[in-house]
């Protein structure tokens, strides 16, 4: 008996060494919002005009700083763990992997963060960059941070969206309103630019 249970162990350390913790990187409502946007009404549908990069950041659990959070990696290819917004009528969704696999996770709980930035802007700090100087149909948005433990087994993997402990429920994404000049500010512009040659005359 002593030698099965030994062969059995001898047999579930490779499996258990490779065994990647995975999470549903997607969500399946409305949970992106948006609060500023110029150019239609509030709501998640406007965000099927502006094409975003939704990217999940982890680090040790516990971590409550964003700056310690990392863009996790696909343990099968190594690509970031990052999704594009979808279309009207589903604007809001997006699918990273429901069965996403954390390259360098074996089922350890990690912290989590949600983050989403305006295409083409390749990182989350290049977007972050331009939407702190100001530049128009910058869009970025940040979830708070989230714990959750990564399955290695046969059941569901966690979602990190919802509203059980440690799951997250939603997250704004913003965007630098440029207002456009109203006709009776270029009114006044024109009048005083008309003055100001007079005067020189």
């Amino acid at each position: 008996m002593k030698k099965l249970l030994l062969f059995a162990a001898v047999l579930f350390l490779p499996l258990a060494a490779f065994a990647q913790g995975r999470v549903n990187f997607a969500n399946a409502r409305n949970l992106i919002q948006t609060n500023n946007q110029p150019y239609s009404p509030l709501g998640p549908a406007s965000l099927s005009a502006s094409p975003l990069r939704i990217g999940l950041f982890i680090g040790p659990v516990g971590e409550s700083n964003p700056q310690n959070l990392t863009l996790a990696l696909n343990n099968i290819d190594g690509r970031p763990a990052w999704a594009t917004n979808q279309p009207s009528p589903f604007a809001g969704h997006f699918n990273g992997g429901s069965n996403f696999e954390i390259q360098g996770n074996t089922g350890t709980p990690i912290s989590f963060q949600i983050r989403a930035w305006a295409l083409p802007y390749i990182t989350y700090n290049e977007a972050l960059t331009a939407f702190n100087l100001g530049l128009p149909n910058v869009f970025n948005g940040v979830s708070t941070i989230g714990t959750v433990t990564p399955s290695i087994d046969v059941t569901p993997t966690p979602n990190l969206f919802g509203t059980a402990p440690g799951q997250i429920s939603s997250f704004t994404v913003t965007s630098i309103i440029i207002p456009e000049p109203s006709s009776i500010t270029l009114g006044l512009l024109g009048v005083g630019i008309l003055s100001f040659f007079r005067r020189r005359n």
